[in-house]
């Protein structure tokens, strides 16, 4: 037998040997990278091979279903867990594409943390943390689009109104649309961040901020963490209270624009 074959055959065997031991691995990036690499190294094997002898022999049939295996059981499955899956209703036949233009263009979940001993959860709160993204936000669009469930200290507020009113007013941004969730239909895609965040905290030592900031930063490549401080908190209420009146009957819309 040449020594090519003796080759696809080692890495074959390599590869169901790593396939079997992968079920008691923990789940790490290094498990991913090893994935990968395999993956890389099978693939150049087939091609390669393909190119030297023209024609699809039965150990590389063998090894092409290896590294599917590999593919579909690591690298979607078990790195991104079944909470990334998750929906409440069926998709749109839209959602694939944007599911890939967000990861093109590297969507995170980028979410605050900060200790509340010093700053609350009300509409301060959000708007001094929703600012800085907008204003640092990679894609300067002149049009967004704010999701928000229906907590009516938090988001459906008149201050929150009121912030995105001034936006357009001063001419920081030309249109914005604020759609709240229907009650029973609030799961998103952010949710699934979330799980993956819970599924990290249950195999973790959490004693402090950075700790916390540690185990959103490890539960996945989407989730990114933001230590804030009460001094990241400014008082909107009292700077936008003089310019506007307040809007009646919030609570019974969902659309605004």
């Amino acid at each position: 037998m040449p020594l090519y074959s003796y080759i696809i055959q080692l890495v074959s065997l390599l590869s169901i040997a790593y396939l079997a031991s992968s079920f008691w691995l923990p789940e790490t990036q290094i498990l991913l990278w090893t994935t990968a690499l395999l993956i890389l190294l099978n693939y150049s094997l087939s091609l390669s091979n393909l190119f030297r002898q023209g024609s699809i022999t039965v150990n590389l049939i063998i090894l092409n279903v290896i590294q599917l295996a590999l593919c579909l059981h690591l690298m979607i499955h078990k790195m991104l867990g079944n909470a990334h899956y998750a929906y409440t209703e069926p998709p749109r036949w839209y959602d694939w594409i944007e599911l890939v233009a967000m990861h093109v263009l590297r969507a995170v979940d980028l979410l605050d943390i900060y200790d509340d001993r010093y700053a609350g959860k009300g509409p301060n709160e959000v708007i001094s943390f929703l600012h800085p993204f907008l204003v640092n936000r990679k894609i300067q669009t002149p049009n967004i689009r704010i999701h928000a469930d229906n907590c009516t200290e938090q988001n459906k507020n008149k201050y929150v109104l009121w912030y995105i009113t001034w936006l357009v007013t001063t001419g920081r941004l030309k249109h914005i649309e604020l759609k709240f969730m229907i009650k029973g239909h609030t799961h998103s895609i952010v949710d699934g961040g979330i799980g993956q965040m819970k599924k990290e905290l249950r195999r973790s030592d959490v004693f402090c901020l950075e700790h916390w900031s540690h185990v959103i930063n490890q539960s996945a490549s989407i989730n990114r963490a933001c230590v804030v401080n009460g001094d990241n908190v400014y008082d909107w209420k009292n700077g936008l209270c003089p310019y506007f009146k307040p809007f009646k009957d919030i609570r019974q819309f969902q659309d605004l624009k």
